[in-house]
C-alpha cells in the first residue's frame, strides 16, 4: 500500500509540474482592449492586457517587455494605427493575470509610461524622456 501511494504521488507531481510550467511560461500576453485617444497636442493609448501568468515576479521587467511590444506593434490580437497620428505620447496599460480576472475586472496592476517633460515626445523616438509608473 505504501509503495502504491508513493507511485501515485510521484505521478501526480510529474503531471502537475508541466501544467504549472505551461500556465506560467507557455502562454503569450494577450490584448483584450485598446482605446486610442487623439488630442491636438498628442495621443494617449489605453490598453488592457491579459498577462496569462500565475504570478509576475518582476513587474518593472514585465512593464518594459509590454511597452516594447507596444512600440514594435507586435501583439497578435491588435494592430495599433501609428501611421495616422504617429506614436503615442503616453501609454496606460491595465494588467489582468488571466481571462477570469479580466471578466471580473480584478486588475493585477497598472502601468503608465509618462513623459517627464514636454508632451511632444513619443515613446519610440525618445524613450529616455519617459518614466514607468507601476501601481
Amino acid at each position: 500500500m505504501n509503495k502504491k501511494f508513493s507511485r501515485i504521488v510521484y505521478l501526480a507531481v510529474l503531471l502537475v509540474i508541466p501544467i504549472l510550467g505551461y500556465l506560467q511560461w507557455g502562454r503569450d500576453v494577450a490584448v483584450c482592449s485598446s482605446n486610442p485617444n487623439i488630442f491636438s497636442n498628442g495621443s494617449l493609448e489605453e490598453i488592457s492586457i491579459i498577462a496569462n501568468k500565475l504570478y509576475i515576479f518582476d513587474r518593472e521587467k514585465f512593464a518594459k517587455y509590454v511597452l516594447q511590444r507596444c512600440a514594435d506593434n507586435s501583439f497578435r490580437e491588435v494592430r495599433f494605427s501609428y501611421d495616422l497620428s504617429g506614436y503615442p505620447n503616453e501609454v496606460h496599460i491595465t494588467v489582468y493575470m488571466n481571462r477570469a480576472a479580466w471578466k471580473w475586472r480584478k486588475k493585477a496592476f497598472e502601468i503608465r509610461w509618462i513623459s517627464e517633460e514636454d508632451k511632444h515626445y513619443n515613446i519610440v523616438e525618445n524613450p529616455e524622456k519617459y518614466r514607468i509608473e507601476i501601481f
